[in-house]
């Protein structure tokens, strides 16, 4: 690497490891309001008042659809929120520049061919889009927590996935979350919660069964340049694991940027935490059907103990429970640990209903009201899956 590419991932490894502090945002302009409409094969609907994007076709069409679609949403979200996040348009030139150099030489091409479709059709520079996808390996600032019931822990035997998304607002973001369908004319459809402009997957769901929910985490490890963007990492995993095992070994072949914990749950009930770090991954399996997380490491070698009260809360809640959970209790547990006007989604997914239950639009969004998102309006008909030959290796 060059002498100024090794000056600017420099700059950006301190923009990783500062505290999760953010610029202050500038008010925001008026903008448009979620529209329904259609680009190509894509469409973007209000579903229960929830807007639904689907993709379909190509990478680079779907990325195209993207776009098109939500043109207006991502100039506001790039102009009056990336930018101020990471600290004003230098930085965000610095940030840019960083990542292209590093982080997006470890994409896969399809990935960059949804990006390049994505300018294309909201008509920004690649660069833009390039900071969309990588920022949060830049700069830490999700919190965030999670709780997985399966077994005789899940009533009715549906495994469930709990999870609040908590990350700085600016006053802005809760208005922008959406809920992204693809349909690829190759690999199984895919549902990510998330916003205009961001194609990797923080909270998602597939097809063929497998729910996925990340947190960052802050202390103990390191964090390197040297991998793809973490949410496009997860969204891959979606992609190509069917369930946690597959997803683990996944994580544990990839180049781990930063420390996370994902937490993960299959249609047949399997759990885990994933606590990664570019080094090692630690994996935390349910006791009596039940796991958790929050946004520190608890198993060795990674723990590092220190005391989180959301956590604590989560972990007093399952071992006084004396009956299996359902979706209500869970919603009532995620508005108990959630961060205030910084809790900007609120979930339950269900991976062997290949659907979900979810509160978005305003903070704190645990307070519902909760929508349910059915099998049919996600994936509509079932299709075939490929034969699978091959056999994942353990993760490391």
């Amino acid at each position: 690497m060059s002498a100024r590419r090794l000056a600017v991932a420099a700059l950006a490894l301190t923009l990783t490891v500062a505290a999760p502090r953010v610029q202050a945002a500038p008010a925001p302009r008026p903008h448009a309001v979620f529209t329904e409409g259609r680009s190509g094969q894509g469409q973007l609907r209000i579903e229960r008042g929830v807007p639904v994007l689907t993709l379909r076709g190509t990478p680079r069409e779907m990325g195209r659809q993207h776009g098109e679609l939500l043109k207006d949403e991502i100039r506001t979200l790039y102009d009056d929120y990336l930018v101020a996040f990471v600290g004003g348009p230098a930085m965000a030139r610095v940030a840019s520049a960083t990542a292209s150099a590093t982080l997006m030489t470890h994409v896969p091409d399809r990935f960059r061919e949804e990006m390049e479709g994505l300018a294309e059709g909201a008509g920004l520079p690649m660069a833009a889009v390039v900071l969309a996808q990588a920022f949060l390996d830049l700069k830490k600032s999700v919190q965030c927590s999670t709780l997985a019931a399966t077994g005789p822990a899940a009533a009715d035997g549906e495994p469930l996935l709990a999870r609040n998304l908590d990350f700085p607002s600016l006053g802005l973001a809760q208005r922008y979350s959406l809920v992204i369908v693809r349909e690829p004319d190759r690999g199984p459809r895919t549902v990510t919660v998330g916003w205009p402009m961001l194609l990797g997957t923080l909270s998602g769901l597939s097809e063929r069964g497998l729910a996925l929910a990340m947190m960052e985490v802050y202390d103990g490890g390191t964090s390197t340049l040297s991998g793809m963007p973490y949410a496009l990492l997860y969204r891959q995993t979606l992609e190509e694991a069917t369930t946690v095992d597959e997803a683990l070994a996944h994580l544990g072949r990839a180049r781990r940027t930063t420390t996370n914990n994902v937490t993960l749950v299959d249609a047949a009930g399997g759990a885990a935490v994933a606590e990664l770090s570019p080094e090692r991954v630690a994996i935390r399996r349910p006791s009596q059907g039940v796991v958790m997380a929050t946004n520190h490491f608890r198993a060795e070698p990674h723990r590092h103990g220190e005391a989180c009260p959301r956590y604590a809360r989560l972990r007093r809640d399952a071992r006084e429970r004396a009956r299996p959970y359902t979706a209500a209790d869970l919603e009532g547990l995620l508005a108990e640990v959630a961060l205030g006007r910084d809790n900007l989604q609120a979930m339950i997914l269900m991976p062997r209903a290949r659907a979900l239950r979810l509160a978005i639009g305003r903070a704190p969004a645990a307070a519902g009201p909760y929508v349910l998102l059915d099998r049919g309006l996600l994936f509509g008909q079932p299709r075939p899956s490929p034969p699978r030959s091959d056999t994942a290796a353990p993760a490391r």
